[in-house]
């Protein structure tokens, strides 16, 4: 019998939220004072992103705050506030802050993005999917809804609807490496291992680094009965990221598996070094080092 892997394949959402920074569009009848303020908004706004894209996300929302005191009309402001709440987890804010720059700007494609990557992680994927729609009729060619749609008929169990839009994606963005990853996953939720694997060769060939799509072509080739390959495919996700414990304890069974005890008992210990706090994931591996007669 096989060894279970203990994966669970999950599609990859937007690496980053989109954030903007620029002048935001005022009537000529503004008054001097408030286009004084809305200047001094924008350096807040300026500061805000420096912040946020240096991992300080407290600090720029801090700035975000200041730019929307001062220019309460600044969608871009309440954009990348809303992104900020969104690194923090704190969704309904985030969501908040998108409803107030779409208020403000009703055709800012962006937000609607962002606030359907708000609506995803909150699990409410008809609301996600009514944003990414919103995205596409504003922008026909965005090829980030489409894959996020895609991840959001997913999540719905729509495979073929989620494959459909990652084509679109891929059409419209050739070398978007996520896209074509995600569509692997897709493929591989249906049992398509071959296709699958296809798409995570593409994302790996775009993007040698992907450790996401090295760590999930392996388990379509483990699946496929190809344990060599999976050992190799794993073997770059452990120098990708080495601190990754499930690859080692997922590599060490497939080696004991293979009847390569030497290997499995050093990737089963080199993952109880990296186990953690996680006791039932430690207790896991130590139960495999004692299968092994190794104490």
């Amino acid at each position: 019998m096989k060894t279970h892997i203990q994966y669970i394949l999950t599609l990859l959402l937007v690496s980053t939220i989109l954030t903007a920074c620029g002048p935001t569009q005022t009537n000529p009848s503004t008054a001097a004072t408030q286009t004084a303020q809305a200047t001094d908004a924008e350096a807040f706004l300026t500061r805000g992103l420096e912040y946020y894209n240096n991992g300080d996300v407290y600090r720029a929302i801090g700035e975000y705050d200041q730019a929307i005191l001062l220019d309460p009309n600044n969608a871009e402001a309440y954009n990348n506030r809303g992104a900020a709440h969104y690194d923090q987890g704190d969704l309904e804010r985030a969501i908040s802050d998108y409803d107030q720059a779409i208020q403000l700007k009703p055709d800012y494609t962006m937000v609607y993005l962002n606030r359907g990557l708000a609506y995803i992680m909150k699990g409410d994927l008809d609301h996600a999917i009514s944003d990414f729609d919103q995205a596409i009729q504003l922008r026909p060619s965005y090829a980030e809804a489409y894959s996020n749609r895609g991840i959001a008929y997913a999540g719905k169990g729509n495979l073929d609807h989620a494959i459909s839009d990652f084509d679109q994606a891929i059409q419209f963005m050739p070398d978007y490496a996520d896209a074509y990853y995600n569509r692997g996953n897709a493929y591989a939720d249906k049992g398509d291992l071959d296709r699958a694997i296809g798409d995570y060769d593409q994302a790996i060939q775009l993007n040698p680094d992907y450790a996401k799509a090295y760590k999930h072509r392996g388990i379509a080739y483990y699946h496929k009965g190809d344990l060599d390959q999976t050992i190799s495919d794993w073997g770059e996700v452990i120098r990708l990221t080495p601190e990754d414990a499930e690859v080692y304890y997922n590599r060490g069974l497939i080696y004991a598996e293979k009847g390569e005890e030497e290997n499995a008992v050093t990737d089963f210990q080199k993952a109880l070094e990296l186990c953690g706090t996680n006791a039932t994931f430690c207790k896991q591996v130590q139960q495999e080092l004692d299968r092994l007669g190794v104490k």
